[in-house]
């Protein structure tokens, strides 16, 4: 009996699949060995003839100044996923001035994990890393990206996701201020359709956009910190089935580049956009809190993009908008009439004489004023639960956009469309739920806001 046991372990070690391996890369590698002892180049660990699925490609602590982009074409079973990552975070520090950057992931790769990078584009780099034209299955996680463009840029493809990234421009105080185009990230923006995106636990800062977003189907941004960012955080075109939830969007900065500072989100021509349990605080801005723009016929898509008749669906709730500016919302010329074009309701409203919304050229400077206006003649009035008043962020100068004890937000959002997870039977409104973010330790918050540029 013993012998039939041996007999059949051997079959089973004959007939497996080679384990993976790991490749090993370095700064100074050559060669074709790519082990530890022998590291090889970056572009021979993720391209060799050796290399395979399953594999793991680990770049040794350096700086690796690369003459070229390396490009991922790799197509990989999900079950079986080839790893790019830096054997320590942000160790491995990539220097590219080429224009597909680092990391060019393109036509049919799949199921590509590129992790634990820093990366310093160059002024010639379109993006710190780019994927192009249908890869598909990519996961982009704990990169670090100094850029002078887009951070990621992703065109086609779908299965992507974004986790414990940090972007943000090179160099944030004389980069221009004005409509520079400068992005953490690009996700359809060559009009290359798109599809099921998360962005999630990332962090935004002292750059023009968050994001733009053009042609995409089902978009999930969320849970990540928008820091000082220049003009609008999210830009939408041609979007379709988004959600944005539990976003901080946080401007404090006072000498911002430039003229704009501004709204957590501008949407053109997109439909279906679900907008819940945000925080926003904006301290130095001039233009609204939220954006819903009008139809401009240059922003829309020639008849390939998912709404080219308007802006339609956007629902607006949970969140907290306190700006400094004269607005919480703004919008208007793009709503189809009988056309459901938003549904603002469960929001708080901070602003300077409780301006709450800029509809059309037309202010409504009262919560009770707003609540009177049907902008898409379907019957819903706006602002319904809403409140307009300071909501009590425990400090909001400082990035910590937790809920004080007695805050308005506590218990006053719509369950029916929250995002948090539900204490004492209410959902909250804002980011954070008030019984779970009064166990987060103050500097597990504050620590995002660094006194220096980074």
């Amino acid at each position: 009996m013993r012998s039939k046991f041996l007999i059949g372990g051997l079959c089973l070690l004959a007939t497996g699949v080679a384990s993976a391996a790991t490749r090993y890369a370095a700064p100074a590698g050559a060669g074709t060995a790519c082990t530890q002892s022998v590291p090889c180049s970056l572009n021979e660990a993720v391209n060799g003839s050796s290399a395979a699925c399953g594999d793991t490609v680990s770049a040794l602590n350096g700086t690796y100044n690369l003459a070229t982009s390396v490009e991922v074409t790799r197509n990989c079973p999900t079950t079986n996923r080839f790893t790019i990552q830096a054997a320590n975070p942000q160790q491995a520090v990539l220097n590219i001035n080429t224009p597909n950057g680092a990391f060019f992931v393109r036509t049919a790769a799949g199921s590509i994990t590129i992790k634990d990078f820093k990366v310093v584009s160059g002024a010639s780099s379109v993006a710190s890393i780019r994927s192009y034209l249908g890869a598909s299955n990519l996961q982009f996680i704990g990169l670090e990206l100094d850029t002078v463009t887009f951070g990621l840029s992703i065109a086609g493809g779908s299965n992507q996701l974004i986790s414990g990234v940090t972007a943000y421009h090179h160099n944030p105080d004389s980069y221009p201020g004005n409509n520079d185009g400068t992005a953490c990230f690009s996700i359809g923006w060559d009009g290359v359709a798109t599809s099921a995106v998360t962005i999630q636990n990332s962090v935004c800062k002292d750059i023009w956009l968050f994001g733009n977003q053009k042609n995409v189907t089902n978009l999930t941004i969320q849970d990540n910190l928008l820091q000082n960012v220049h003009d609008h955080g999210v830009s939408l075109y041609d979007c379709t089935q988004v959600v944005l939830q539990r976003n901080r969007y946080v401007v404090t900065r006072t000498n911002m580049p430039g003229t704009w500072a501004g709204s957590f989100y501008d949407s053109y021509c997109s439909t279906d956009v679900n907008v819940r349990n945000n925080s926003i605080y904006l301290h130095n801005v001039q233009v609204a809190g939220m954006n819903l723009m009008p139809n401009q016929a240059q922003q829309c898509s020639d008849g390939a993009g998912a709404n080219n008749s308007g802006n339609a669906r956007h629902r607006w709730s949970n969140n907290i908008i306190s700006t400094a500016w004269q607005h919480g919302l703004a919008g208007g010329g793009s709503c189809i009439p009988g056309q459901s074009c938003v549904n603002d309701s469960y929001n708080i409203y901070h602003a300077p004489g409780d301006d709450v919304a800029l509809w059309s050229g037309v202010p409504y400077v009262t919560l009770a004023a707003w609540q009177l206006v049907d902008p898409d003649l379907d019957g819903v009035l706006q602002g319904r639960f809403s409140l307009a008043t300071d909501p009590m962020f425990t400090n909001a100068n400082a990035g910590d956009l937790t809920l004080r004890q007695g805050s308005p937000a506590i218990d006053a959002g719509d369950n029916a469309n929250c995002a948090l997870t539900i204490v004492n039977g209410r959902c909250d409104m804002g980011a954070f739920e008030y019984a779970a973010s009064s166990a987060i330790a103050p500097s597990t918050v504050t620590n995002l806001f660094r006194t220096d540029a980074r």
